[in-house]
């Protein structure tokens, strides 16, 4: 393979130096001028010939079947009158079989010249990429290639040579046992023990590479084999092929060349490298795998100061105006994503935010709780709806411990210490020179010191959510009670859900918890993907939580995806208003025709503001916009004004505390003890899951005082009826009871 390439090579260098030998049929003279010597030295090849002006011919049907604008352009009358008069020509003056010439000699001066030098100024990344050959295990035929101004050919070394006397910091071991490859993560150098050589530290814009670009192209358009062997060449020729809009003749090679083998790591150490040279090429692959990389790492930082390194020390590059706009925003909604999810984990919301179907039927179940002793014929089995309220409690209250508990052991959540030895590895390979340095700064350090926010966007978190629920075995010992629950509901004690459940109730522990786990794994997969999920496999980014929506990727253009067709309106985050609400502003700019006339007969919405309640009152039936008001009242002591930023666990504690009280304290009409606690209130009155109050249902939990219960049916204890369950079935329920308590 290594003999095959080296052939490959030498024969493009061979045809790229005596083009004007090699290549004299077609109807088209190219023509290219170098830069005159300015030193002692003159500018040669690797084979050690001078670079000087360079012409040959190429078929013109060639150059507009590439599908340049550019090209095709050059070919018009007037430009081929401006060629013919620059070079001294006229069409009888011409070669024999020329047709059009065609001079691609660079400005050397002006606004064109400038924004080239800036497209072709090769980033140190680039420069330094030869060294992945001993350092990532590159092939050396992707990364050792010489620059094409190369004056000390046989000095230029392929192999890094260390420092004298380097001792090299602790390395993690290499061996990988998931891939069986014991190199694939291995970096045999790290940066400061490798001696920088001379000949290797190549100009960052050279006009020589600059014009070899432009030959080695159209050669390639002509139909020879495009030679990339160095990343300083990949680099320079995405910039000329943009200039010459040849993207769509040179992007497949480019492709190749960034997922040959280990060199994919291009990508995961230099994404913001990549992602410019696949957006002007268009890969929409590369693209989106590296945003994820670049919006992921900017979303852990919390201010919109972008620094010169990452979170984890990789240093940033930059990146043009136009794709900076598309991860500044993207990077906005991402970070909004984030903090809901965080909240919604963090607090009683876990199982609505992870979707879980069994989840949503229980707390319908729960609604319906307090309208079953309207019901006449739920009557008689008063003793046990009230335990069975009691054990439906319990199990909303078992559940939520469940997942608070895990979700509070995955916010603690450190990579395996096999993976953190991998990850740190890796680590090497992104930090460049001068910033090659691990102490007191290893991934555990990292994602210990991150918020509950930060650490969703590592896969660390998703790894241990999944294992955290993937046991069943405690799950089902935190729901003893469920089978008494669901065996009440299988066996119709409950018939007023008929109406919402007409094919019957089918849920039970086990068919929770696959549920659960189901939404779980989903979740991981959408916020953690593994390599082979993306849309371009890199091997390096494994601590990272690469899971981007269609929010953040819809900012990329059409090709790559996204939404934005070119005008800019995916960018506008401006919503227009509903019809049915009123003008946003004076004047005719947006007319609605009518504004909403609130009413007073219930409050919409509450909302917590420093302890006072903030209730929408709603005005009427008039239709003036002076009607509606917003009344500000402190909040009852009944009620409890801390809801919004109370913790699950307190939330939990409060459910567990009202059941005991109301067990404890009943004297016969199940009011309130004197003193009662917020706690106790917040259970009885502002329960999540629907959850009804002993104070107006009037009833006793304690199942020792149920002789003698009185029930009031539609509010009226006047048409009260008193009930007593048989005996048979308050012996039944009570074994059940006996089983479970």
């Amino acid at each position: 393979m290594e003999i095959v390439q080296q052939f490959c090579e030498d024969k493009a260098l061979s045809e790229l130096q005596f083009s004007h030998i090699f290549f004299r049929e077609g109807d088209t003279l190219v023509i290219i001028d170098f830069p005159a010597v300015t030193s002692f030295r003159n500018p040669v090849s690797c084979c050690a010939a001078r670079w000087g002006k360079m012409d040959f011919r190429i078929d013109s049907k060639k150059l507009i079947r590439s599908g340049s604008s550019v090209l095709a352009n050059l070919l018009s009358d007037s430009m081929q009158r401006r060629f013919l008069r620059r070079h001294g020509l006229t069409r009888e003056t011409l070669p024999e079989n020329v047709r059009y010439v065609v001079d691609l000699t660079p400005p050397s001066e002006g606004e064109e010249s400038a924004f080239l030098v800036a497209d072709l100024y090769l980033p140190s990344a680039v420069v330094d990429w030869w060294m992945a050959k001993d350092r990532l295990g590159v092939s050396w035929y992707l990364v050792c290639g010489h620059d094409d101004k190369c004056n000390d050919h046989g000095k230029v070394v392929n192999d890094c040579a260390k420092v004298a006397g380097w001792v090299s910091a602790a390395r993690p071991e290499a061996e990988d046992t998931e891939s069986g490859d014991p190199n694939i993560y291995r970096i045999p150098l790290e940066l400061p023990e490798i001696e920088l050589s001379p000949t290797r530290q190549i100009e960052h814009y050279c006009p020589i590479r600059h014009r070899v670009a432009i030959i080695r192209l159209l050669l390639h358009v002509k139909g020879e084999h495009l030679v990339l062997n160095s990343a300083p060449r990949v680099y320079t020729a995405v910039g000329v092929a943009k200039a010459l809009d040849l993207t769509r003749t040179i992007s497949s090679s480019v492709r190749a060349w960034l997922e040959d083998g280990r060199n994919s790591s291009f990508v995961d150490i230099n994404p913001e490298i990549a992602m410019k040279m696949a957006w002007d090429l268009q890969l929409s692959d590369v693209v989106r795998t590296a945003m994820r990389i670049i919006v992921v790492e900017r979303a852990l930082e919390g201010g919109t100061k972008v620094g010169r390194t990452t979170l984890f020390g990789r240093p940033r590059g930059d990146l043009p105006d136009d794709i900076n706009n598309v991860i500044e925003h993207a990077t906005d909604n991402l970070r909004t994503r984030v903090k809901e999810a965080a909240n919604a984990l963090c607090h009683t919301g876990a199982y609505d935010w992870l979707k879980v179907p069994a989840w949503q039927i229980l707390k319908q179940i729960g609604d319906s709780l307090p309208t079953i002793f309207s019901f006449p014929a739920l009557q008689q089995t008063a003793y046990q709806l009230q335990s069975l309220r009691r054990h439906y409690k319990k199990i909303v209250a078992c559940l939520l411990e469940y997942i608070n508990k895990a979700v509070l052991g995955s916010l603690k959540a450190v990579p395996h210490p096999e993976r953190v030895k991998i990850i740190d590895n890796n680590r090497l390979a992104f930090l460049q020179r001068g910033y090659a340095s691990l102490a007191g700064a290893t991934i555990t350090d990292i994602i210990g010191s991150m918020s509950n926010e930060q650490r969703l966007l590592t896969r660390a978190f998703w790894a241990r959510l999944k294992e955290e629920t993937g046991d069943f075995k405690i799950f089902s010992q935190l729901l003893y009670r469920a089978i008494l629950f669901f065996t009440a509901l299988a066996n119709g004690l409950l018939p007023h859900l008929n109406a919402q459940f007409p094919t019957g109730i089918s849920i039970n522990a086990a068919k929770f918890h696959n549920q659960l786990a189901k939404s779980v794994q989903k979740s991981f997969d959408a916020w953690a993907p593994w390599d082979n999920q993306l849309e371009f496999r890199i091997m390096r980014t494994e601590h990272l939580a690469l899971g981007l929506s269609e929010d953040e990727m819809k900012f990329l253009p059409l090709w790559a995806g996204g939404l934005d067709d070119g005008s800019g309106g995916v960018f506008d985050e401006t919503t227009i208003p509903d019809t049915d609400m009123g003008a946003i502003g004076p004047g005719p700019s947006y007319v609605t025709g009518k504004t909403v006339a609130p009413s007073t007969t219930a409050a919409s919405a509450m909302t917590i503001v420093g302890g006072a309640s903030l209730q929408a009152v709603q005005s009427g039936t008039s239709m003036s916009n002076t009607d509606s008001y917003v009344q500000v009242s402190k909040a009852s002591s009944a009620g409890w004004s801390k809801s919004s930023d109370f913790s699950l666990r307190n939330k939990i504690d409060a459910w567990t505390l009202a059941e005991e009280d109301s067990l404890d304290n009943s004297d016969g009409n199940n009011t309130p003890t004197e003193g009662a606690s917020d706690y106790e209130m917040e259970a009885t009155t502002n329960d999540p899951v629907g959850s009804f109050s002993d104070q107006e249902l009037n009833l006793q939990d304690d199942s020792d005082t149920m002789d003698g219960l009185d029930i009031e049916e539609n509010g009226s204890s006047d048409n009260a009826t008193s009930n007593r369950t048989s005996p048979d079935a308050e012996s039944e329920f009570d074994d059940w009871e006996d089983i479970y308590n």
